[in-house]
């Protein structure tokens, strides 16, 4: 037998980077998996999912109710192994993690209704929240899923709160929770309609809608240094048969300073769908793929690029396009990166989609000389929380804004896991008051007798359109604010304590001054600008709006009473959130 002496000092090197390779991946500083209800420890991938009993310590609820399944009885898959067991929660069931590195975390959370005992949990009907973020809301599926959140924890602890639906029950078949590079997502991307910089997505929370392989096979989370998991993209192209797939992962390259193996892994980067022009030197063709998302909401999508395809410079000019805007135009992906096949992606930020399905699609250039083509190597389309911190359907959507006046005059978040079960969600327990006519019963107890009932009724009224379910039906921001000017008007026809005194010359003072954009600010422009009850003011500049609304207030505020200074906060709220 060979002994360890007689290998040369090179095999040594090569097992040690091998070594090195393999452990090289990110070590998250807070990571955590549980599956719920099994007796025992599951592997799957590299990760351990602890027991039901090992992970009790982070679970607070009033009862303990776990069931399982035959084996046989689920279909095989990368989770199935979580699958065939899951607790249940009769009540409200609260998991709590120490969170020991604050920034963005990843939620994972792993359903597959199966029926047992007493329970089929494709009846089940509930909702999962956080602290600051609501993730689903009276949620029900009939299939296996994996909901995957970005939440951004400020704080020490992470709480994930369970609330079954009125008289249903919650179940959860397994949970992770695992810290996010700090360079995966920034704070900064590109937003459409028009092409300027987007700031502020750090202050969101994410739902993951779509990752998908473009080209190319499944990518399971065992090849994933961030246990990511990717799809295939043939479900979601309009026209197949316009598209040729492109495989060549050993030619990927990842740039000093540009996309990184966490970006991205090779098995994405190294395939791509590009257009099936080989033939046809006179191509004209968009290659178009279509995800399903839920209306109302912005998206951030991340597009992943990298040339396989090209064997000379400067060879393809494409465009792209997001819901028929363009994103890119006459991309020179060579230029960019400085080489061929080397790693890249850029993120764009949408505003609200009015509809179901959110398109993305890739074409040529019209530029001399070039052949036409276009390629995609993959794509992430993540759900961005709207102002109320919702990323469930039941959330006022960002274009609305809506139940921001539930939070101002109700002194409370808008989901409230320690409440009463009806009490929970904001949004549904006010409009429950709203339409009895009864709105005052739950307004904030300071405010009480200093809200005239007309001015409480005309507020109630339009934050229910602001609650529409369908943004066709929901009011434009321009008639948002003209009905909360009339709701401060009828608040301040008769100062408070004072019946006597007429402040019409109060409103008077205020309404010029809300429409004299030209006056008071730091913006120089001449362009005037007068407001009819009718007009949408959406595409004004926003802020002189408010920065008039931030002087009126100081200058009014010892002639109005408490209550119409809060709605005027509510004005300015608008701006700064």
């Amino acid at each position: 037998m060979m002994g360890f002496r007689s290998f040369p000092i090179w095999v040594f090197v090569f097992i040690a980077c091998l070594i090195s390779s393999t452990y090289s991946q990110f070590n998250p500083a807070d990571k955590y998996s549980i599956d719920c209800g099994s007796p025992t420890n599951t592997t799957i991938g590299g990760r351990v999912f602890l027991s039901d009993n090992l992970a009790s310590s982070f679970l607070s609820t009033p009862q303990n109710v776990l069931v399982d399944t035959g084996a046989n009885s689920i279909p095989s898959s990368e989770y199935s192994p979580l699958y065939k067991t899951a607790r249940i929660f009769a009540q409200t069931s609260t998991y709590t993690f120490k969170i020991n590195q604050p920034g963005r975390h990843w939620i994972r959370l792993y359903f597959y209704p199966f029926t047992a005992s007493n329970y089929n949990l494709s009846t089940a009907v509930f909702s999962v929240s956080t602290r600051d973020n609501s993730l689903l809301s009276d949620f029900q599926s009939d299939q296996g899923s994996v909901k995957e959140y970005s939440v951004n924890v400020t704080s020490g602890n992470l709480e994930i709160t369970f609330t079954p639906s009125g008289g249903s029950f919650a179940y959860l078949n397994g949970l992770e929770v695992v810290s996010v590079p700090d360079l995966l997502i920034g704070d900064g991307a590109t937003s459409l309609m028009p092409l300027t910089n987007y700031r502020g997505l750090l202050t969101k929370a994410l739902e993951t809608m779509a990752r998908v392989n473009m080209g190319g096979p499944t990518v399971t989370s065992r090849n994933d240094s961030l246990w990511r998991s990717w799809v295939p993209d043939t479900s979601f192209l309009k026209s197949p048969n316009l598209v040729t797939d492109v495989s060549k992962t050993d030619a990927v390259e990842y740039p000093d300073g540009g996309a990184t193996e966490e970006d991205a892994p090779r098995s994405v980067y190294g395939t791509a769908a590009r257009m099936a022009s080989e033939n046809d030197t006179r191509s004209n063709f968009n290659v178009t793929w279509e995800f399903p998302v839920d209306r109302g909401f912005q998206y951030l999508i991340r597009l992943h690029f990298c040339d396989i395809v090209s064997t000379a410079p400067n060879a393809i000019y494409f465009d792209v396009f997001i819901q028929d805007s363009s994103a890119l135009d006459d991309f020179d992906l060579y230029s960019k990166v400085g080489g061929l096949a080397r790693a890249y992606y850029t993120d764009f930020v949408t505003p609200s989609i009015n509809n179901n399905l959110l398109k993305i699609s890739i074409g040529p250039a019209i530029v001399r000389d070039s052949l036409p083509n276009a390629i995609l190597n993959g794509v992430e389309i993540l759900k961005m929380s709207n102002l109320d911190g919702s990323l469930s359907g039941s959330g006022v959507p960002s274009s609305s804004k809506g139940s921001k006046s539930k939070i101002v005059l109700c002194a409370r978040p808008v989901i409230d896991p320690s409440l009463a079960r009806e009490k929970v969600n904001l949004a549904e327990w006010a409009m429950v008051y709203q339409k009895k006519g009864q709105l005052e019963q739950i307004i904030d107890v300071t405010l009480k007798g200093d809200i005239k009932p007309d001015s409480l009724r005309k507020f109630g009224e339009t934050a229910e359109k602001c609650l529409a379910d369908f943004g066709v039906d929901r009011p434009s921001m321009g008639d948002v604010l003209w009905n909360l000017e009339y709701v401060l008007q009828l608040q301040e026809a008769v100062l408070q304590n004072d019946p006597d005194e007429n402040s019409t010359n109060v409103i008077g003072e205020l309404s010029p001054q809300i429409h004299d954009f030209n006056h008071g600010g730091d913006d120089n422009t001449n362009t005037g600008f007068e407001m009819s009850s009718g007009d949408d003011i959406s595409g004004v500049s926003m802020s002189k709006v408010f920065s008039q609304l931030v002087k009126v207030r100081g200058e009014i505020k010892e002639k109005v009473s408490v209550g119409g200074l809060r709605l005027i906060d509510y004005l300015v709220y608008f701006h700064r959130v």
